[in-house]
């Protein structure tokens, strides 16, 4: 296992590295719709690098609980990039979208709850959600699921059910002894499995742009 110093700087050079990948892809005209997407992915996960590198690098350990949820929502990106690059790029874009847009409605449908009855402030949100309650997309499948389907299940069993102590209030975040539960040697454990799951979305960061590239080149 790497150190916490290691780790820190191991973050530092990805976080720089998928920046730069980021600002090329940008730079590309045309920019295909589905890279268009997926660059989404690389800026989520370089914001969670840089909340890691400032968490992780202070003395104290009061930050435990976000660097384990942020160290999870990188292997949760991890996943879902190695689930959607097992399709090819149409089928991918059309279940990106379509995987969106179930999400989308499933926000609408809580919002039309919370509301209860229409307003004529709300009304708009009422007919939409009328209107589209009979072409529902299939839901993203959970990141159990995605874990199978990806062969990440050993990871998931054992470092995403260790994230999911410290990112929920589980009963030993809350009530167990703080001199366990407040450890410098998890938050390096963390810390080194960021590494690797931020390693593994640059590098598929780093695929979608030479291909972006390739495909932007004209035809000698």
């Amino acid at each position: 296992m790497r150190t916490r110093e290691i780790s820190l700087k191991k973050l530092e050079q990805l976080q720089t590295n998928l920046t730069h990948t980021l600002i090329q892809l940008r730079v590309q005209d045309p920019l295909p719709t589905l890279v268009g997407l997926l660059m989404n992915v690389g800026t989520y996960v370089t914001t969670h690098i840089h909340r890691l590198r400032d968490w992780g690098a202070r003395p104290d350990i009061d930050d435990l609980d976000l660097i384990g949820y942020s160290t999870r929502c990188i292997f949760e990106a991890d996943l879902m990039l190695q689930y959607y690059g097992q399709h090819e790029p149409q089928p991918m874009y059309d279940l990106i979208r379509g995987e969106i847009n179930r999400d989308d409605f499933d926000i609408l449908a809580s919002v039309v709850a919370f509301h209860g009855s229409p307003t004529p402030e709300t009304q708009r949100l009422f007919d939409d959600h009328a209107r589209r309650k009979q072409s529902k997309h299939p839901r993203t499948p959970t990141f159990s699921d995605l874990a199978t389907r990806t062969g990440a299940e050993d990871e998931y069993a054992s470092f995403y059910k260790l994230c999911s102590k410290y990112a929920h209030p589980s009963a030993y975040l809350l009530m167990a002894d703080r001199r366990h539960v407040w450890s410098a040697y998890v938050r390096d454990i963390f810390l080194d499995r960021a590494v690797r799951y931020a390693e593994h979305c640059a590098t598929v960061m780093n695929i979608f742009l030479r291909k972006t590239i390739e495909t932007s080149q004209p035809e000698a």
